[in-house]
């Protein structure tokens, strides 16, 4: 599980940059990850897709989260409800996601799926 963090991706920290290059060696083995916010950034970055500013700006407050149909049928997922509410408090988001991603089981309804929650295997 990648979670959320006051960093940046597109800081491109020291840190930051040896947690993508993991990534990419544990997407290799085909580890499941579990990226929330900042590691669905991350995770997309580290894939090939594109992090920066949301072009709406900053997105604050209880939004509602809409599970896809790879999400819903996910053994790690369909405790959940179709849609729930989540907190959540960003500024960047995935501008484009990375080519022929594994899995992209939530998006946040009516957005850029800035802040999903991904499983990529």
């Amino acid at each position: 599980m990648i979670t959320g963090s006051p960093a940046m991706v597109t800081e491109r920290l020291p840190w930051s940059e040896q947690a993508a290059e993991w990534l990419r060696q544990a997407m290799a083995i085909r580890l499941p990850i579990f990226g929330v916010c900042y590691g669905h950034q991350l995770l997309a970055h580290a894939l090939g897709g594109e992090v920066g500013y949301h072009p709406q700006g900053m997105e604050v407050g209880t939004l509602e989260i809409e599970l896809l149909p790879a999400g819903a049928s996910d053994r790690r997922l369909m405790t959940l409800p179709p849609r729930f509410k989540a907190n959540l408090i960003h500024a960047q988001s995935v501008l484009t996601p990375p080519p022929a991603p594994r899995c992209w089981p939530a998006r946040r309804r009516m957005t850029t799926r800035s802040c999903a929650m991904v499983i990529m295997r």
